[in-house]
């Protein structure tokens, strides 16, 4: 069963376009929200370089673990979403797993903890493909748990129809 933290750091803004900052800074700051116990780091394969940031922190924070011989509840829990905005008709089986790789190695992870899948637009009908593609990679343990974020609640049903194994949904509040 995946615990996450009532409140989760958010880092979005490391996609660039929200101010400079610098990476030490921005893993200072994961570290300083993560002692008073926002354990649970989001982020996603488009915003930048935010998944090596997390990833680096990640790294840094088991180090101090090991070290210290802290319980391993003291350990991150990385959620990352998979978002899809292009090229939505073509998307197929192998780009998906690679995208999880790809995430789970910036991440420094052998498994993501969750991952929440986003589809851009609902006139291209294969969310429901992609999304059992997820389900797959869950069943090979890719992936702990499957979430979505800014779906509609039509959308939803069907993925709910097609058994994909959600536990989570972010919803869009802007």
């Amino acid at each position: 069963t995946l615990s996450v933290s009532r409140t989760i750091q958010g880092y979005w803004q490391l996609a660039g376009g929200h101010g400079l900052y610098k990476d030490e800074d921005a893993k200072k700051n994961m570290k300083a929200h993560f002692d008073v116990g926002m354990t649970t780091l989001d982020t996603a394969d488009i915003y930048g370089p935010s998944e090596l940031l997390v990833g680096q922190f990640m790294s840094q924070q088991k180090q101090r673990q090991s070290k210290q011989k802290l319980p391993t509840a003291t350990t991150p829990i990385p959620c990352t979403k998979f978002c899809c905005f292009r090229l939505l008709e073509d998307i197929n089986r192998q780009e998906v797993k690679e995208r999880i790789q790809r995430a789970c190695e910036r991440l420094q992870v052998s498994r993501l903890p969750l991952v929440q899948f986003f589809w851009s637009n609902y006139d291209a009908k294969r969310y429901v493909d992609v999304a059992l593609y997820l389900t797959e990679l869950k069943d090979q343990g890719y992936i702990q748990e499957i979430g979505a974020t800014n779906f509609d609640l039509p959308r939803l049903k069907e993925l709910h129809k097609a058994d994909v194994p959600l536990v989570s949904h972010q919803v869009q509040l802007s």
